[in-house]
């Protein structure tokens, strides 16, 4: 396939996955909240119960892609499968269901989210900045939908979810149909075997720990800006146009990258996390919607700095036949993992100490995300001797 229409595919994947995303689970907390009754613990556990199922659906359906390296196939039986949780989700009739309908999608649309960055990154193997312009157009479409999405469910109602979103997912299955599957790689080192996540550098891990930390403060700020807003007079509207900036943020970072393009990964990542410290105090101070919205513009700067690192560090640090795995990994980690701890005890924190108070307490595990951060410096050190020694051993 020509190069610019491969670019042009992929951008057209990424946004029609994040529209499909954006128009059902990011208001998930409203749809808890406003139609079934639930308070903020309750909806905290039900994107828990998301979050708990994607870390298995991240392992699962990253190993098996990086075993058959067929993400394309997967891409488009998991988006056929959103379509389906999502109408379970919407008319659950209670609880229990809804619960159960919850962890079903969570193991499927996480997941499916990470091959297709994996996919798209191994498609330019000679092109390592393909990434960003293209994910940033994924992150322009978002904040077009969230400026209207919030509108739209006040007026017509929750039941727009589950119908645009379908309309994203069967348009993302049409386009995906007329790409080129992955590339393959094999492995001269372990002679095509497949390696195994025990003998994993051990900067990986360190990565994924500092990954999930950070994802415990940060992914709460993200699905729990609903009950953030509202503490300072705000509304489902408000969430839009806060989305909205967070996003068009995310945009010009990922899309200009040129500013920030002579800093490592590594350096990126912790810059990041320094970005979103600055954010969360603007938070905890806030006392007005306009400060919020200038917090998830900075919020929204930072991921935009995060991505496209994370992305390349795993790229740098992990053998090219895990990349699947390791890109499952970190997304496990930051959404999944740490949305599961962060959205639960977030959820209580509100309930039970106010939004201020769990701010405070996000602030905190953000400080400890990026002391972590911080040490991936002297790992990447070790790891490189350690590679010498090797080499020069055999």
């Amino acid at each position: 396939m020509p190069r610019n229409r491969l670019r042009r595919g992929f951008a057209l994947l990424e946004m029609l996955y994040w529209l499909t995303y954006g128009s059902f689970t990011t208001y998930l907390v409203s749809f808890v909240t406003a139609t079934r009754g639930g308070n903020a613990t309750t909806a905290g556990l039900m994107l828990s119960l998301f979050m708990a199922s994607a870390c298995v659906g991240q392992f699962v359906i990253g190993g098996l892609c990086d075993r058959r390296q067929n993400n394309r196939v997967v891409f488009m039986a998991g988006m056929a499968s959103i379509i389906a949780l999502e109408i379970a989700v919407y008319f659950s009739p209670n609880m229990l269901t809804l619960g159960a309908s919850c962890m079903c999608l969570g193991f499927v649309q996480p997941p499916i989210g990470a091959i297709l960055d994996t996919w798209l990154i191994r498609s330019f193997p000679d092109d390592p900045g393909a990434y960003s312009p293209i994910r940033a157009l994924a992150s322009l479409a978002y904040a077009v939908l969230m400026a209207f999405m919030g509108l739209t469910i006040e007026r017509v109602g929750h039941a727009a979810m589950p119908v645009l979103s379908a309309v994203f997912a069967v348009t993302g299955i049409a386009v995906a149909a007329g790409m080129p599957e992955i590339p393959r790689v094999v492995s001269q080192e372990t002679d095509g075997r497949r390696v195994r996540l025990g003998a994993l550098p051990r900067i990986v891990w360190l990565f994924v720990l500092g990954m999930g930390i950070m994802g415990m403060a940060n992914t709460p700020l993200i699905n729990m800006n609903l009950l953030i807003l509202q503490s300072v007079g705000g509304t489902v509207t408000s969430m839009g146009v806060a989305t909205a900036f967070n996003t068009v943020a995310e945009f010009l970072v990922m899309r200009f990258p040129k500013p920030y393009s002579r800093f490592s990964a590594r350096q990126r990542l912790l810059g990041s996390g320094v970005l979103y410290v600055g954010a969360t105090v603007l938070m905890v101070f806030s006392g007005s919607v306009w400060m919020l919205y200038l917090a998830s513009f900075i919020n929204g700067a930072a991921y935009g700095i995060l991505l496209p690192a994370r992305r390349r560090f795993v790229t740098e640090i992990a053998p090219p036949e895990t990349h699947n795995r390791v890109h499952a990994l970190g997304d496990m980690a930051y959404m999944n993992f740490g949305g599961l701890v962060g959205n639960q005890v977030s959820g209580w924190l509100i309930d039970s100490k106010g939004v201020r108070f769990m701010l405070l307490v996000s602030l905190g595990v953000q400080l400890a995300g990026v002391a972590v951060l911080s040490g991936l410096k002297k790992a990447l050190k070790k790891s490189a001797g350690e590679a010498e020694k090797n080499a020069n051993f055999r």
